[in-house]
């Protein structure tokens, strides 16, 4: 009888072993390639789809805003502001694409601040909804930069729910990189989260109306039927100290029998820390005798 002797494991062996296994069944950078644009492809065709039915209705929102000082280096406030400062806007706000092919908008119209009444002299969504041809350019302008001014904080007009909608439509598709990030769960519902990495230098979003500013997505889609669940946006605007980002969680709603949007977050830091978080509920048809036409 003739006894094998035992050799040794080389101490790399199960360390090449492990990475061969992990080789054959990982995903190929092709194959995470086309399974991201596939999701995504299915995203907007839902969004094709959810566009006009959630255009035919309008939500109250409710949005508690707080503002927070900034030490710079010396320990004192960047902006002078010692306190926190809070805002209560009880608005109403509707969701309208305008015509030619330009932006999705959410146009608020803020009816109260701290439940005092707005007065009367600022646009109304109305204005929007019964303007036709060039009047309802001006009139949606108009009535985007007159609420924008009661945001605590900067005014500004990006703290909707339609911005990740816009961003994620197929009118956009070819400025921006997507990818695969993980499986998760929302609401009970099996979802796909996506990155959607604007193209630099930026070219969607004017910041303030100044420059343009790179948007990136974060997005949770439903493995089924390409629903939006849950979408994050993040801008980084020149000149601040950190990012800006929208938050915004969708719902099933009886009254209107589809997804809405529910809950929007905000956070920010400048010269001053801002956050936010708005309430959307009471949907109802908006119903009026005027047309919405492209100009001409």
């Amino acid at each position: 009888m003739v006894n094998n002797p035992v050799r040794p494991v080389p101490p790399w062996l199960p360390l090449a072993f492990c990475a061969i296994t992990l080789g054959l069944w990982a995903p190929s950078a092709s194959t995470q390639s086309r399974d991201a644009a596939a999701l995504l492809e299915k995203l907007r065709a839902y969004l094709d789809a959810y566009e006009p039915a959630l255009g035919e209705f309008v939500a109250e929102e409710e949005f508690r805003q707080h503002l927070r000082p900034v030490e710079g280096v010396n320990g004192e406030s960047m902006s002078g502001r010692r306190t926190v400062t809070t805002r209560r806007l009880v608005s109403d706000i509707g969701f309208l694409r305008l015509p030619g092919g330009l932006a999705w908008l959410a146009q608020r119209s803020v009816r109260t601040i701290e439940g005092r009444p707005v007065a009367p002299d600022i646009a109304r969504l109305d204005d929007a909804f019964v303007s036709a041809g060039n009047a309802i350019f001006a009139r949606a302008r108009a009535i985007s930069e007159g609420n924008a001014r009661f945001n605590l904080g900067h005014p500004r007009s990006l703290n909707v729910p339609t911005l990740p909608l816009e961003l994620l439509s197929r009118r956009h598709a070819t400025a921006f990189v997507t990818s695969i990030e993980g499986e998760d769960r929302v609401a009970g519902r099996a979802v796909t989260r996506i990155s959607v990495r604007e193209r630099p230098p930026g070219a969607i979003v004017a910041y303030d109306d100044t420059r343009f500013v790179r948007a990136n997505v974060r997005a949770w889609v439903a493995a089924d039927d390409g629903a939006l669940l849950r979408a994050e946006v993040e801008m980084d605007p020149p000149g601040w100290s950190g990012s800006h980002r929208v938050e915004v969680h969708f719902a099933p709603d009886e009254t209107a029998g589809i997804l809405v949007p529910v809950r929007l977050t905000e956070s920010f830091t400048g010269r001053y820390r801002g956050d936010g978080a708005a309430t959307y509920g009471n949907y109802r048809r908006f119903r009026t005798t005027g047309r919405v036409l492209p100009p001409g």
